[in-house]
């Protein structure tokens, strides 16, 4: 699943992360994501951590779809 694709879904709800391919050293894009937190209320991380999965799940059916669709 691509990082980047992730991230994206991600800033669409509000929640901000990077992909990891931003620090891989060829810029890869390996499926990981930096999360940084600081001075937030528990609350605001858990709410975070719920949008972020919505993302991931998002992310994970719209790959599933394109994997499965046939080639015309």
């Amino acid at each position: 699943m691509s990082g980047r694709r992730v991230a994206e879904a991600a800033a669409a709800r509000g929640v901000a992360v990077s992909a990891g391919a931003d620090f891989d050293p060829e810029g890869e894009d390996r499926g990981a994501l930096r999360l940084s937190v600081s001075r937030v209320e528990r609350e605001s991380i858990e709410r975070g951590v719920a949008l972020l999965a919505e993302a991931v799940r998002e992310t994970r059916a719209r790959a599933s779809v394109l994997e499965s669709a046939p080639v015309v």
